[in-house]
């Protein structure tokens, strides 16, 4: 596989963790999309890819983000609180 911007076969893949922020201050209380892609880095310009599941692309381009996507905040929870997460 080539580089789309350098075209160097030096890539690399690699697993991500992504938050994805609505723009906007109207867009301030609205939660944060998590991703998890698989990302590809060209080791020689830095340039990376990936691409967005179609489930999320929808929440994407609707905005509707369930706030069920989002990680629980541990700041506010006990050790029984923590204990209890799935």
């Amino acid at each position: 596989m080539y580089c789309k911007s350098c075209g160097s076969v030096v890539q690399k893949k690699f697993s991500a963790e992504m938050a994805i922020h609505f723009p906007e201050l109207k867009n301030i209380d609205m939660p944060v999309m998590w991703l998890f892609p698989e990302i590809v880095v060209c080791l020689d310009c830095g340039i990376a890819e990936f691409a967005v599941p179609k489930a999320e692309l929808r929440q994407i381009a609707t905005g509707d983000v369930a706030v069920a996507c989002c990680r629980p905040d541990l700041s506010t929870m006990t050790v029984t609180d923590l204990l209890s997460v799935d």
